[in-house]
């Protein structure tokens, strides 16, 4: 907050917080924060779901390995005609000397 106590002269002041009318916070009970505290105790699972969520898994690793192998595949075979205009223009050059 910036004050102007004489004229052409001012000062940075700390900003004070605004009071407002808060409701009185409540203490937790004994009961509250034992309930805070205690561990979630998780359903076992049952073996036909754990293979399910595998396979799903492994069904959608499978998909990125194939996005993959494509991507390489057209990579390599782009590479391979630029080789070859390569080649095509070496054996040129070298059937002008």
């Amino acid at each position: 907050m910036i004050e102007e106590p004489a004229r052409g002269t001012f000062i940075r002041s700390a900003i004070r917080p605004v009071k407002t009318k808060e409701a009185p916070a409540t203490q937790p009970t004994m009961k509250d924060e034992a309930q805070m505290t205690a561990p979630i105790q998780k359903q076992p699972r049952k073996p036909m779901e754990i293979l399910s969520e595998l396979a799903v898994r492994c069904k959608s690793l499978a998909d990125e390995i194939e996005t993959a192998a494509l991507e390489i595949d057209e990579y390599v075979s782009a590479k391979d005609v630029d080789s070859g205009k390569l080649k095509q223009l070496q054996a040129l050059l070298k059937g002008l000397t």
